[in-house]
């Protein structure tokens, strides 16, 4: 008969050691409604699943009112899920015309400089309705 000799490294029970990735081995369980199941089959994040929160859609009034309030576009991209500041300024290109992105664009420069909002630049009666295009 051959004897075979095992490390006792190899004989204690599993050991869990958390990776340099952030990975660790935990498990979370979620309970959730049928239509919240619906909900993350679609994509959905489990955060606003569990919270019960729809997500809101960025309008320019929304915005306006959220630039207004001297809220930054990083703020804003964080709130409404884009993935990064590239989608909100396509989002801004989509919305307003380019005298409009100017306007507001002055008045972030003005709020880094002064901290205070020029609500002025931002009233609706400022940011007209209508979108130029280019041709």
């Amino acid at each position: 008969m051959v004897e075979i000799k095992i490390s006792p490294r190899k004989m204690g029970a599993p050991r869990f050691v958390s990776s340099a990735d952030g990975w660790k081995p935990k498990l979370t369980e979620f309970k959730l409604t049928p239509e919240q199941l619906e909900g993350y089959k679609k994509g959905e994040k489990i955060e606003n699943i569990l919270k019960g929160d729809k997500p809101v859609e960025l309008t320019r009034e929304r915005y306006l009112k959220l630039k207004s309030q001297g809220t930054s576009d990083m703020k804003i991209v964080k709130e409404f899920g884009f993935k990064h500041i590239g989608e909100i300024t396509q989002w801004k290109k989509d919305n307003f015309s380019p005298e409009e992105i100017e306007q507001l664009r002055i008045n972030t420069l003005h709020v880094k400089r002064t901290g205070t909002v020029n609500k002025s630049i931002l009233s609706p009666s400022n940011v007209s309705e209508t979108k130029t295009t280019k041709k």
